[in-house]
């Protein structure tokens, strides 16, 4: 029972769940300021589309926990970690190796689905390792990388994204 597990493995499932919370929402927001490459890639113009193809990953934030939070409670929480975050990985291969827009809308919907995992069951694990007066601070600490992720995302995005012509511009 994770309740019983020494205080350092405790905290270091924490750092580990907090990390990839960090990552799932970083992938989200990181995408954004390359839009524009990513329509000139794919020959495209239509904003709606551009816009779409953002926020199709945040509405799997949605419906995701309605498929992974049931998975968890019936085979376990570690299973569901494994499953949503190698999913994770290959739908965002999948995402880099996209040959056209449709091709990155599905997969971009897919690893929103794959993403939302440790979001979802994340509060579980927190619950399972600390009684109920410890998990205050545990949360907080746990939801922070959330907001990092989602800030400092379009910033590295915006690096990556830098156009080098006659005058460096970064495209945030």
């Amino acid at each position: 029972m994770a309740l019983n597990w020494p205080l350092k493995k405790k905290w270091i499932t924490i750092g580990l769940l907090s990390t990839l919370t960090l990552l799932t929402p970083f992938a989200s927001s990181m995408f954004a300021p390359s839009m524009t490459q990513v329509m000139n890639e794919f020959h495209c113009t239509n904003e709606n589309i551009a816009s779409f193809v953002v926020s199709v990953y945040l509405l799997e934030y949605a419906f995701g926990p309605l498929i992974i939070a049931p998975f968890s409670e019936l085979y376990g929480r570690l299973p569901a970690y494994h499953i949503t975050i190698l999913l994770f990985i290959i739908f965002n291969i999948a995402c880099a190796k996209s040959s056209n827009l449709s091709m990155l809308i599905v997969f971009r919907f897919l690893t929103g689905v794959a993403g939302s995992g440790p979001l979802t069951i994340g509060p579980g694990s927190i619950a399972d390792c600390f009684k109920q007066e410890e998990r205050g601070k545990v949360m907080v600490i746990w939801t922070l990388p959330v907001l990092i992720g989602l800030s400092i995302g379009p910033i590295a995005a915006g690096y990556l994204c830098e156009d080098y012509t006659d005058n460096p511009v970064i495209t945030i």
